[in-house]
């Protein structure tokens, strides 16, 4: 049986797939190369988002960590450029991660706003799904 490894299978392909594939390996190589020009306790918090048009997306925990990497930006711009070479490196960004809570989202009531009838016929709607599943 001639077994193919993902990796060279992935070497063949063209088009829109490869290039999705270029860019997370891509996203990947940055990241990891973040890490090593960010504080000890601060890189376990920061990943790359994305790098495009010359700006650095990085998406962070919270917004007490955007604003740490906020304030080591001026330092890190100038490190990633210089030291590891990314020349077409323009500007960085930072974005809090929002997460969702599945659990709350559960849980909320609908909102007292509907009339009756409108309450009635979502919670029969839902009645439905829940009887398909």
């Amino acid at each position: 049986m001639n077994h193919k490894t993902f990796k060279h299978i992935l070497a063949k392909q063209k088009g829109c797939f490869r290039d999705i594939v270029d860019k997370i390996e891509e996203l990947k190589r940055l990241n990891e190369l973040l890490s090593l020009y960010l504080e000890v306790d601060l890189a376990p918090h920061c990943q790359v988002a994305n790098f495009r048009s010359g700006c650095l997306i990085i998406q962070v925990d919270s917004s007490v960590w955007a604003m740490r990497l906020r304030y080591l930006f001026p330092d890190l711009l100038s490190r990633l450029r210089y030291e590891a070479r990314l020349t077409q490196l323009l500007s960085l960004n930072c974005i809090v991660r929002q997460y969702v809570d599945v659990e709350k989202s559960q849980r909320t009531p609908l909102p007292s706003r509907l009339s009756s009838v409108g309450k009635y016929f979502l919670e029969d709607l839902k009645r439905r799904e829940e009887h398909e599943r």
